[in-house]
């Protein structure tokens, strides 16, 4: 490739990783402080049973290397059971407290939601939305630069 491709390149290349960073930690972002906030606002508590544990292999976070899930059954204020799986350390048999949501029992996590799961969704989704408009604002201004530096190397057309 020669070096004026590569300067048309690089910007492009640079927006679309911010872009492939910040869309999913936007939509991550969103999700956990739903979560979050839904389950703090009319969450309902459960004891649930571990009925089967697995190790699941993880590359991010305080536990980077492998994390364990729990499989719960629990049963609802209007006696229908329910299984999910979450991250925790229990053993097969043991008992956890849950929280879901009555309206959406699919919305379930093992312990109380944290303050911090909101503030910590809000946080991410913000960083998220940050690296969007990163790449969205730059690539333009990066572009338009990168296209006049190569045509000020590039040697004239029509030199005879």
């Amino acid at each position: 490739m020669t070096r004026s491709l590569l300067a048309v390149i690089r910007p492009v290349a640079i927006a679309v990783l911010f872009a492939l960073m910040g869309g999913p930690m936007v939509y991550v972002g969103v999700r956990q402080a739903t979560v979050g906030s839904t389950l703090d606002d009319r969450g309902r508590r459960a004891v649930g049973t571990v009925l089967d544990t697995r190790e699941k292999r993880t590359s991010t976070g305080k536990t980077a290397g492998h994390r364990t899930e729990l499989h719960v059954e629990f049963t609802t204020a209007d006696g229908a059971r329910r299984t999910f799986w979450d991250g925790g350390e229990a053993a097969v048999g043991d008992t956890v407290d849950i929280t879901y949501d009555p309206e959406n029992p699919e919305t379930v996590i093992i312990g109380t939601p944290a303050s911090s799961m909101s503030v910590g969704g809000i946080g991410l989704a913000a960083t998220g939305g940050i690296l969007l408009l990163a790449a969205l604002a730059a690539t333009p201004f990066y572009l338009r630069r990168s296209l006049r530096a190569a045509r000020t190397a590039a040697p004239p057309r029509h030199a005879r």
